[in-house]
């Protein structure tokens, strides 16, 4: 069940205004756009102290889901030099974009830097850290999932995220089901809350090149306290939901859209991880994938269900374009 204490009261309340997405066609572009400077996830009415991972250790929106580990993302890593992520779902395999996918490693003696990561156990970036180096991916059922493999496992004191059921992610229509995470300068991580507002199948798009996969997309709402806006350079990186007081991966990043309105409504749209479990399973080299269903739907999330079906039922017949 949905930790509600996590969040300030006055988001507890679901999104009004889906008119954009019922109404509007969907313009379509990829988070890695030639010559666009990266920018830092946007999250509305941000502060450091509780969106930015390392800015300070304590108050961090999700320092009360570390658990039993140094910190809720010692899972998620991203290059050595900046850049690209890697969201770690065994001790040896990881998951990101296929448009932003890291280049593999032959010669482990002089690893690549774009082959880099940098996992930190703690939220600090001056605390212990393990590195280590892709030496093998693929294209996950011609989606536009990265499945990546690196040089050793990771200890246990990195975690390890299960993949959130497709009905778990379906239903998180709360704009504070998701945690959303993006980049903050060249090697932090910043996280800020959305929510699911429209499912589809099968989306392709041509400015997204030849991949085709299912999909999850949540809009903007700049007047939702810590609403959160993905930007070019967060591809690859997760959307998480939490189930029983843990983290579950729900998605990774793959592009941004916006609709003709004026003004437009802005969102993100992430590869919905759920559907592609059999295909990463398949891969993993004898390590386990956990996969966490749905706890049983609270009333106050079940209220949401009817309003969210006809932006599931009206996107999915547009957005083939």
């Amino acid at each position: 069940m949905k930790n509600l204490s996590l969040f300030p009261s006055y988001l507890l309340r679901f999104k009004t205004s889906l008119h954009g997405l019922c109404t509007a066609s969907l313009l379509v572009f990829c988070l890695l756009v030639a010559n666009v400077a990266q920018a830092d996830l946007t999250v509305s009415e941000y502060e450091a102290a509780v969106h930015d991972r390392y800015a300070a250790p304590g108050s961090f929106l999700l320092e009360p889901l570390a658990g039993s580990f140094g910190s809720a993302l010692s899972g998620v890593a991203r290059q050595s030099n900046g850049g690209g992520w890697a969201t770690l779902i065994s001790p040896s395999y990881f998951l990101t974009s296929a448009h932003l996918h890291p280049p593999v490693s032959a010669d482990l003696s002089q690893p690549l830097a774009d082959s880099v990561y940098q996992f930190y156990v703690e939220d600090d970036l001056t605390g212990p850290a393990e590195a280590r180096v892709v030496v093998w991916g693929e294209t996950v059922a011609g989606s536009d999932l990265w499945l990546g493999r690196f040089n050793e496992p990771l200890p246990a004191t990195v975690r390890t995220y299960p993949i959130a059921s497709q009905t778990l992610v379906s239903e998180a229509t709360s704009p504070t089901s998701l945690f959303v995470v993006g980049q903050a300068g060249a090697t932090g991580m910043r996280v800020g809350l959305n929510g699911v507002d429209a499912l589809a199948s099968d989306f392709s798009h041509p400015s997204l090149g030849a991949a085709v996969g299912d999909v999850f997309i949540y809009d903007f709402d700049p007047a939702l306290p810590g609403e959160a806006l993905v930007q070019a350079g967060d591809s690859g990186a997760p959307s998480f939901v939490e189930v029983n007081g843990e983290l579950a991966l729900a998605g990774i990043h793959w592009f941004q859209f916006a609709t003709d309105d004026e003004p437009p409504v802005l969102g993100t749209g992430d590869t919905l991880a759920a559907t592609y479990v059999d295909a990463i399973a398949s891969r993993l080299g004898g390590e386990s994938l956990r996969v966490v269903s749905v706890p049983e739907t609270p009333a106050w999330m079940s209220v949401a269900a009817a309003g969210v079906g006809c932006v599931i039922a009206a996107v999915g017949r547009r957005i083939t374009i």
